[in-house]
């Protein structure tokens, strides 16, 4: 008996596919008359780039897509194009980067101007700045007008100074005087009561005349004087009293009520 199949174990019987090859090749034949009739008549660039490869039988058709009628014949974007992609790629990115700059530099502005006063705030603080200008210069003026005077000032300083000096002299005489008796009489003749005014010895001194001084106007009524404007410059104090030494030897102003201090 010869074998049909040549000997090849995974050859399908013939027999019992007779029915499926004959129903199979009226099919291959019309669908090679359809991809025959339709390759022909189409336009497209692409028309017959699916490809058919014939087994045995249908199901062992393998379809398959043919590249070699895409562009670069299917290997990707020819090198001018991919080159002309990339480029513009990276100026998206460039321009990306800077509107993200533009952004970050508008929201600081917008942060900033936030920050700032609105415009109602800045009228009245305008308005209150236009008020101190015009006080600074009258202030100016009237410095100005006091430059002249500057040699007198030069001059009462070095008066007030030259009797200073003299009031020391003879403060510190005084005082020493005052010292040796209260030694010479072992405390009965007392330093402090003498400057206070309650010793054993009356002398005028400057915490005496000061005592009275303020005594005389704490005693003397206020005269209310109508004024037909307000003055400028310094304004004499009505609390002034006298004036006495401090411990640097400077004349210094008292006033009332520096006896409670």
């Amino acid at each position: 008996m010869v074998d049909k199949n040549n000997g090849n174990p995974f050859a399908e019987d013939s027999d019992d596919d007779d029915d499926d090859e004959g129903k199979s090749s009226k099919k291959k034949k019309s669908s090679k008359k359809k991809a025959s009739s339709s390759s022909g008549g189409s336009s497209d660039e692409y028309a017959g780039s699916l490809r058919l490869k014939e087994g045995r039988n249908v199901n062992n058709n393998l379809y398959y897509v043919d590249h070699t009628k895409q562009s670069n014949e299917g290997n990707g974007l020819v090198p001018e194009k991919r080159n002309e992609l990339v480029c513009h790629l990276q100026k998206s990115k460039a321009e990306f980067d800077q509107l993200n700059q533009q952004l970050k530099a508008t929201t600081a502005q917008a942060v900033q101007l936030e920050s700032e006063p609105k415009n109602e705030e800045l009228i009245v603080e305008v308005s209150n700045m236009e008020k101190k200008l015009v006080e600074m210069g009258e202030n100016i003026t009237e410095m100005k007008s006091h430059a002249g005077n500057e040699k007198h000032v030069k001059l009462v300083k070095k008066e007030i100074e030259s009797k200073a000096s003299v009031w020391r002299k003879r403060k510190r005489m005084c005082t020493e005087f005052l010292s040796n008796m209260e030694e010479c009489t072992d405390g009965t003749i007392s330093l402090k009561k003498c400057l206070k005014g309650d010793g054993q010895i009356d002398i005028d001194s400057d915490e005496t005349a000061l005592k009275g001084a303020i005594a005389f106007a704490s005693r003397k009524k206020v005269k209310t004087v109508k004024s037909s404007g307000v003055k400028s410059g310094v304004q004499p104090s009505a609390d002034f009293v006298g004036c006495t030494l401090s411990a640097q030897g400077k004349p210094e102003r008292v006033f009332i009520g520096a006896e409670n201090a």
